[in-house]
């Protein structure tokens, strides 16, 4: 049968190593009448997502945590945190970030990072390739977030470009080589780094 879109991949559900996990409720479901084309390589248990919704879990407790807090003043880890938190909500949040720093300071190695555990869901495209290549958009196929290291002048020259992708649209229109264009749901949010 054809399936709808909004049945593959659906933005508040998602396909994680042991179930699927409901955004909207914090639960895992066994099973789901969704589709998805990824599989986080995540668990979660439910005693984990409980103690989530009932406000008991503690984050200071968590290893990654205590590693990634000290690099940040109090303004710019509530900043980081809420940008983050913009990448598995249940909606799109046309939300942008901007990470600058030096040369040399972990920029790169942090966007890394970052993006691994949900990989999947993730498109690491440069502007360049999306503006300057007729197919550049196919990329952004069945992803949530575009995350880059890109250079700032670039950025800002292609600020219509961004708002297309992330936030101006609900759609984007996507030409495909020797296949038929197809329209996409622009995505949740963006995150650049860059060094000005």
């Amino acid at each position: 049968r054809t399936t709808s879109w909004h049945e593959v991949n659906p933005w508040d559900k998602v396909r994680l190593a042991n179930a699927v996990l409901d955004l909207r409720e914090l639960k895992l479901l066994d099973k789901s009448e969704y589709y998805f084309t990824y599989k986080l390589n995540i668990s979660i248990s439910a005693e984990e997502l409980k103690a989530i919704r009932e406000g008991s879990y503690d984050v200071r407790d968590n290893a990654v945590y205590r590693s990634w807090r000290a690099h940040f003043e109090n303004d710019d880890w509530e900043y980081l945190v809420d940008s983050l938190g913009a990448w598995l909500a249940p909606h799109r949040s046309k939300l942008v970030t901007f990470i600058v720093g030096p040369t040399g300071s972990g920029k790169s190695t942090m966007l890394f990072n970052l993006v691994k555990p949900v990989e999947p869901l993730v498109a690491t495209v440069s502007l360049r390739s999306i503006t300057g290549y007729q197919f550049g958009l196919q990329a952004l196929i069945g992803k949530h977030i575009l995350a880059y290291s890109e250079r700032g002048d670039v950025v800002l020259k292609n600020l219509d470009v961004i708002n297309n992708i992330v936030g101006e649209n609900d759609f984007i229109h996507v030409e495909r080589k020797h296949k038929p264009a197809v329209r996409i749901r622009s995505l949740k949010a963006a995150l650049f780094t860059m060094n000005d």
